[in-house]
């Protein structure tokens, strides 16, 4: 952890918009998909934090997350299938997840 700055990985708001962008025109989500994506499944686990100058996701909130598109029983991923996403639309959003943690503009 720095002295200002925690180094532990997280996912911004803006990230988060970003990784939306990146599922729309990398992975054939329509924008429908995207947008429920972004505020329905991401924006509701952003945390604000007293050491923090920018609400995130956590990288523990992310792996929580990750772990409920895996699970087939959970209602994230049902309700996902719902709105036309694919397992492999799934996939592909758990490895966005993965790829904005470790980027972390």
């Amino acid at each position: 952890m720095g002295l200002f700055t925690s180094a532990k990985p997280k996912i911004t708001e803006k990230e988060i918009t970003e990784l939306g962008n990146a599922l729309e025109n990398q992975h054939s989500f329509n924008q429908n998909q995207r947008k429920f994506v972004v505020d329905v499944v991401l924006k509701p686990h952003v945390e604000k934090s007293p050491y923090e100058s920018t609400p995130a996701i956590s990288k523990e909130e992310a792996m929580r997350i990750k772990e409920l598109l895996a699970d087939k029983n959970s209602g994230v991923h049902t309700t996902l299938k719902e709105k036309n996403i694919s397992d492999a639309e799934i996939d592909n959003l758990s490895k966005e997840i993965d790829k904005f943690l470790i980027i972390n503009h």
